[in-house]
């Protein structure tokens, strides 16, 4: 009798387990989802990553590539989440677009790129996008209200852990201050090179893009970038994802290349890696699809759909998402 018993309880027990692990896969909140998904490991840097031509290693961690005279990309090819950042040098200042996660100073790079005065500007709170901000005297975001609520008086801000999301890779939040809160349209004078400022909810709702129209450069953050698309963080709304998607392939040039806040992961050597203007057709294109339940999913854990060859998105179940923008 008391076997019967104990192997009820086993098997009760691993039903509880196994409940419990499907709640989250279809939980409600897309917290839970991200979590099961990405753990809490610190990122274990690669060794000796390979790099294609063009490619120039700043150190034995960033590596940089020169877009044109006035514009790189820097990355960490080591980094397996492949981040990267953009400095835009204008003839009186420049502009940093992401800092990286702060594993290493990436400050060193910029001052041995420039000697103008750089302004930090983050594409959105993720901790792979504002480490390092810290280091530097002008910082700016996006004038969102729900960004200018976390700063105090004197613009000092601390990413809360559901923004930052540093836990995933035991990235701990750092404070920094906020010299300037950029509006959507506003235009960043560099000095003989203007950036307009666009304000691109979807992926967070503080989300921001730099775009160079003389230049045909739109500086995307992880709004839109080649490999897995991740819709399903707090903050995150397909509706805003959607109707934001929709006012770029309106407002760009079809000559426009995209520069992205990540590499896609599966493309080796390390390299330097642009999408265009009909990648946010697609993107568009798969967002109403996937809306209307036109779009079959590409893989269920997690709940996967393929847009192009270069794009896919990794979302909450269709059931759980929001599409309304009222």
């Amino acid at each position: 009798m008391k076997t019967i018993v104990k192997r009820a309880l086993i098997a009760g027990a691993a039903l509880l387990l196994l409940g419990g692990a499907w709640a989250v896969l279809l939980n409600t909140g897309p917290t839970a989802t991200m979590l099961v998904m990405m753990g809490g490991a610190a990122p274990t840097l690669a060794e000796d990553p390979p790099v294609a031509a063009g490619v120039r290693w700043h150190d034995d961690y960033f590596a940089v590539v020169r877009i044109d005279e006035q514009t790189w990309a820097i990355g960490a090819p080591a980094y397996p989440i492949r981040a990267m950042s953009y400095l835009i040098v204008g003839r009186e200042r420049a502009v940093l677009f992401d800092t990286g996660p702060g594993l290493r100073d990436i400050d060193g790079v910029v001052r041995a790129l420039t000697d103008l005065p750089v302004t930090a500007a983050a594409s959105h709170l993720h901790y792979d996008h504002v480490g390092s901000l810290d280091r530097f005297d002008a910082v700016a975001l996006a004038d969102r209200p729900g960004l200018r609520a976390l700063a105090d008086e004197t613009g000092r801000l601390l990413p809360p852990d559901d923004m930052h999301l540093g836990a995933v890779e035991r990235v701990a939040a750092e404070p920094f201050v906020v010299t300037a809160w950029w509006a959507d349209g506003q235009t960043i004078d560099l000095g003989g090179r203007s950036l307009a400022v666009l304000h691109t909810p979807g992926h967070t709702d503080g989300s921001m893009m730099l775009y160079d129209k003389a230049a045909g450069q739109l500086y995307t953050g992880d709004f839109i970038y080649p490999g897995n698309l991740l819709a399903l963080f707090p903050g995150a709304h397909m509706g805003r994802y959607l109707e934001t998607a929709r006012a770029l392939v309106e407002r760009l040039p079809q000559g426009t290349t995209l520069y992205p806040g990540h590499l896609d992961l599966e493309i080796q050597p390390w390299q330097l890696q642009t999408l265009a203007h009909g990648d946010l057709v697609d993107l568009v294109a798969g967002l109403e699809a996937i809306r209307d339940g036109r779009l079959e999913m590409h893989a269920w854990m997690p709940p996967t759909w393929k847009l192009n060859d270069r794009l896919r998105l990794i979302g909450n179940y269709r059931w759980n998402m929001a599409w309304d923008v009222r």
